[in-house]
């Protein structure tokens, strides 16, 4: 019998249990499909990690020896480490890409994720394992052969496997704003594929080096050339090159540049710094942990966006869908209430009826987020993979589950349940012939306010909005809560739209603000880039790694070294523009958090080209949305005794065409703008699909709580057509509470709003630097959203009004 009651229950309030079934579902399918995507990625990183035995920290250096390397396994702390000889060479085509080359005499640490072709082998002479995407722009294949270039060393190798890299999750060549996989790429092979010995002799043969500069820079590293430099110099190259030729190879081993020792670690990497300097000596250039590989951090970085989205804005979001489900059961429960009297009425024990009821709440709050669980996981994060995979380098993309999912779920369905058993035992306290009847109304008294003279002048419209408001407390609060939520949850989309459009007019609308970005070639000496910089009327900038260091502390970010004017500023904590000069050390406000500095306080730091450290005092802080270090001159930058080499040469001008051999690429302001839609690409697809939920989550919301406020007021209502109010009377009395807690919504939800913005930004990693912005349009979209479903689900409810049943709203408790 019950189970036919709740057949029919179901079919007659099929849109209140669809609306309570979509809210639980849309709740739970936000916060799994946008953490699906996070999880995916997060949950396929762990196990990859562990499969290619990704390293903790790298060294890197000139060359290090076999004792390095012993100095740095001895380390407590340290539980494997190996030596690398890594290489940027080129290869040897027409675009001459970049490319990462690694010889390797071990595999033990950052081993390549073979995803076609043999596995890695350290013994294999003739092989390359080359990067799959790298492979795909080529249209290279397993068993075809590539030529890589050293210098004017040129070498081919077969091509035995196409491989990931965990430690290049993230690769561009420095010319390109995005990554073309085209221009860069990167190998493994066993070190002895390396042709050092034709390398050495094309190096002696070449107009480069005069033998005397070929002599005093081997003997740095060579005693027996040191011993013999006096005789060696007086030899012609003609006879050194006889002499290399007729040497066996096996003889030119010593001469591989180990430039590399990674390793993995069971303590924090960073803590080992102080023993890696001490027992290396100071001789290496760099010491980078896994959180500061560029690499690894870039994609850290996007995830760390990602999850900040993902978990915020979906809890807030579940909250306001589980408040409009509790309303919405809340009402579809009392509603029951003469049909539980009868239950009780013909028998039925209390415990009995208690869990029929219940069952309402327990089974469509379970299936709308078993759905959610389902679905939220399988859709939602494709949406952002196409857009990430083309950026970074992952063997795969798929989605993954959290324990916070289940959490979620399991919240909504027992949030759902457990409101739906308080109403139904409230109702149960009541004897049968009480609950029978409906729910008396509340006896209202008359207040001191009722019998002043202001009172008495007041409006009939307004006398009945405030008792209505005071008469029913728990729905008002429910009204005012629900319409502010979806007022935050609105604002707070739309801001963090707002958010990126803004960081983009920062960057390139006060930070750079140049027409054309002419990129160099690696090969460009300071004096062409001089001549281009004159002949463009440009600014030149120096972009590349540094090692930063102040209370204990290190990070590794960027300095942007400029010569010129007019192209790059520096915007202050309030966005005021700034022209660096010479005694300008400015840092951004990320790093300087980091480090725990500020201005008049020194830091160490140094080039990652370079192991010499440098102390300097801080004279600004400033913002930057997303390059985050040092900014100075280039004369600041030599009188610290680095060498000048810009990347870069920014002009006013608007070039379109440049013939210049060392100009590898013009970028007007489109490209660079372009270049930001690509990279916030994912981000934005995320915002608007947010936006889109808090739309149709506000609509579902205001509706339900409109929809309550009927209900509770139905007798009110056909009290007021037997007394002859026409039906536009009624409507206009109904819409006035719904206007005052829209207008009381807006202004409370746009400063809750802009604060759960704020609580996302600040969660957004180091590497950002975002303001708070809500422009006016979004606020008004975010207003009129508001207010328009509040006011046209008061008019929903007009033929509602017109064909109430007076006789059975009146009857009952008289």
């Amino acid at each position: 019998m019950l189970r036919h009651k709740m057949l029919q229950d179901l079919k007659k309030n099929k849109w209140q249990f669809i609306s309570i079934l979509l809210m639980a579902f849309l709740g739970v399918y936000i916060f799994t499909g946008v953490g699906g995507e996070w999880a995916g990625v997060e949950n396929f990183r762990t196990k990859y990690y562990s499969e290619t035995n990704l390293a903790d920290g790298w060294i890197y250096g000139e060359g290090f020896s076999n004792d390095d390397l012993k100095a740095v396994q001895s380390i407590d702390g340290v539980t494997q480490a190996e030596k690398r000889c890594y290489l940027q060479i080129e290869g040897a085509d027409d675009v001459a890409p970049q490319i990462y080359f690694y010889g390797l005499n071990e595999n033990s640490i950052n081993k390549p994720y073979v995803v076609d072709g043999e596995e890695f082998s350290t013994t294999a002479n003739d092989k390359v394992w080359i990067a799959k995407q790298f492979a795909d722009a080529k249209g290279l294949k397993v068993g075809d052969e590539y030529t890589f270039k050293f210098d004017s060393t040129e070498f081919s190798l077969k091509i035995a496997g196409l491989v990931y890299s965990s430690e290049y999750q993230y690769f561009s060549n420095e010319n390109d704003l995005w990554p073309d996989y085209n221009n860069i790429g990167f190998a493994y092979a066993s070190v002895n594929a390396l042709p050092i010995k034709q390398y050495i002799i094309d190096t002696v043969s070449s107009d480069k080096y005069t033998v005397s500069e070929l002599v005093d820079e081997f003997a740095k590293e060579y005693p027996e050339i040191a011993d013999n430099a006096d005789m060696l110099k007086g030899m012609s190259k003609e006879s050194i090159v006889k002499f290399l030729k007729l040497a066996k190879d096996d003889e030119f081993k010593d001469a591989l540049p180990y430039t590399q020792i990674v390793f993995t670690s069971s303590k924090p990497a960073k803590n080992l710094a102080d023993e890696i300097e001490s027992k290396l000596s100071g001789n290496y250039a760099a010491f980078v942990t896994r959180a500061e590989n560029s690499g690894i951090t870039m994609l850290d970085s996007e995830m760390a966006q990602h999850k900040m989205i993902g978990s915020v804005f979906p809890i807030v979001f579940m909250l306001i869908a589980l408040l409009a489900i509790i309303t919405s059961m809340n009402r579809l429960i009392s509603n029951q209430r003469i049909q539980i009297g009868t239950l009780k009425a013909l028998g039925f024990s209390s415990g009995k009826i208690a869990l029929h009821y219940t069952g309402y709440g327990f089974s469509v709050s379970l299936i709308g987020s078993l759905l959610g669980l389902i679905a939220g996981p399988l859709t939602l994060p494709y949406l952002f993979y196409g857009t990430m995979a083309s950026y970074y380098s992952l063997p795969q993309w798929k989605t993954g589950y959290d324990a916070s999912f289940f959490l979620v779920a399991l919240g909504t369905v027992a949030a759902c349940t457990l409101v739906t058993f308080l109403t139904v035992k409230s109702i149960l306290k009541e004897s049968p012939a009480q609950s029978l009847r409906p729910k008396a109304p509340k006896d209202m008294k008359a207040t001191s306010a009722a019998k002043t003279k202001t009172w008495r002048k007041t409006s009939f419209n307004l006398k009945w909005t405030l008792r209505d408001i005071f008469r029913g407390k728990i729905r008002t609060v429910m009204g005012i809560v629900g319409t502010i939520s979806c007022m935050a949850l609105l604002v707070c989309a739309f801001s963090m739209y707002d958010c990126i459009n803004d960081m983009e007019t920062w960057m390139y609308g006060e930070i750079q603000v140049q027409d054309t970005r002419l990129t160099l070639y690696s090969t460009a000496t300071i004096d062409d880039a001089e001549e281009i910089a004159a002949d463009v009327d440009g600014e030149m900038i120096m972009s590349t790694a540094i090692e930063a260091e102040a209370n204990g502390v290190k990070k590794t970010e960027t300095v942007t070294a400029v010569d010129g004017s007019g192209c790059y500023y520096l915007t202050d904590p309030s966005r005021k523009q700034i022209e660096p000069t010479d005694d300008t050390f400015a840092i951004t406000k990320k790093l300087a958090d980091a480090l725990g500095v500020s201005e008049g306080d020194e830091i160490r730091w140094h080039l990652y080209t370079s192991d010499k450290w440098v102390t300097s005092k801080i004279t600004n802080i400033v913002r930057n949305p997303s390059t985050q270090g040092i900014i100075i001159t280039r004369s600041t930058l030599e009188s610290l005794g680095y060498d000048y080499m810009p990347q870069y040469i920014d002009t006013t001008q608007h070039i379109t065409e440049y013939d210049n051999p060392q100009v590898a690429k013009l970028l007007s302001q489109s490209d660079l703008h372009n270049f930001w839609d690509n990279y916030m690409e994912s981000m934005n697809m995320m915002v608007s699909i947010i936006i889109l939920f808090a739309v149709t989550l506000a609509v579902v919301v205001l509706y339900n709580l409109g929809q309550l406020s009927y209900t509770e007021k139905e007798r009110e209502i056909a009290t007021l057509k037997v007394l002859g109010f026409p039906t536009g009377k009624i409507i206009k009395l109904n819409l006035i509470p719904n206007i005052i807690f829209s207008i009381i919504g807006i202004i409370f939800g746009t400063p809750a709003g802009l604060g759960l913005t704020y609580i996302m930004i600040a969660s957004a990693g180091d590497e950002f630097d975002m303001m708070t912005k809500l422009s006016f349009p979004s606020f008004l979209i975010s207003a009129l959203i508001t207010l328009g479903v509040s006011v046209i689900t008061g008019l929903i409810f007009t033929g509602r009004v017109k064909k109430l049943d007076m006789v059975s709203s009146l009857k009952g408790v008289e």
